[in-house]
């Protein structure tokens, strides 16, 4: 977990008190990052900021990060995507990770950082939009770029 709290630059404190949390329940939260892979990551809401931030750093260690290598996207990419996580940190007082409703997208490959822009894979679901002027088709998957936390559709599609 040291390369990714290198990498994405986790307040001091607040990496110190992870570490700390961390070795004393290392099999715990080990545990809970399978569970959510298998599982997905709902349960997580019950979780303290802390182990919520801890399952999200190890997670993205065994299983976001090899997901990566097998679909070619560069390391960099996964760690700029990853640096979101000590945003929503520093967005709680740093006192762990709250919002993981939104990280988990980063988390399954579903959102990445490319630059300074976000972008993030869904699935064309809006039974309003006339799919015959579009370059994709109802339930095709598109990339929405994220600019704050609204969603601008782009004209791009998987």
């Amino acid at each position: 977990m040291n390369r990714i709290l290198d990498e994405i630059k986790l307040n001091k404190n607040l990496r110190s008190a992870l570490e700390v949390y961390y070795a004393h329940n290392e099999e715990k939260i080990n545990r809970l990052a399978d569970k959510c892979k298998q599982n997905g990551f709902a349960f997580m809401q019950k979780k303290d900021d802390m182990t919520r931030l801890a399952v999200s750093l190890v997670y993205a260690e065994r299983h976001t990060l090899p997901m990566y290598h097998d679909l070619g996207i560069d390391e960099k990419i996964f760690f700029d995507t990853m640096a979101d996580i000590a945003i929503w940190c520093e967005n709680n007082n740093n006192k762990g990770l709250k919002n993981i409703g939104w990280i988990k997208n980063h988390l399954c490959c579903e959102l990445f950082k490319v630059g300074r822009l976000q972008y993030q894979i869904d699935k064309a679901r809006n039974v309003t939009f006339d799919y015959d002027c579009l370059p994709f088709d109802f339930g095709d998957h598109d990339i929405f770029q994220i600019r704050d936390i609204r969603a601008n559709k782009l004209s791009a599609f998987l």
